[in-house]
């Protein structure tokens, strides 16, 4: 692409868009990637300035960590008692 003054100015101007506009389009994808990335992380939800806003745990946080620790607990069982090692077999 010549954007020097040798080319006619028609010629330069069309070569300029070709580099600006896709520019454009992907400075505002990240500014709408890093906007949504601010306000799913709570970024300016209080008046003092924080990055994250902290919530308490519930009885259903609470469930959901023991069901997957039980879950977790009981496939390392399978794989040492079952399967006789740590990797799968699908022959057994």
């Amino acid at each position: 692409m010549d954007l020097s003054y040798k080319a006619k100015l028609k010629d330069r101007f069309k070569n300029s868009l070709l580099i600006v506009i896709p520019l454009i389009f992907s400075t505002l994808d990240r500014i709408e990637i890093i906007s949504n990335a601010m306000d799913l992380r709570g970024f300016g939800k209080s008046k003092t300035r924080t990055w994250y806003s902290k919530k308490k745990l519930t009885a259903q946080d609470f469930i959901s960590i023991a069901v997957s620790a039980l879950i977790f607990i009981c496939t390392i069982l399978i794989s040492i008692f079952i399967n006789k090692s740590r990797y799968f077999n699908p022959f057994i």
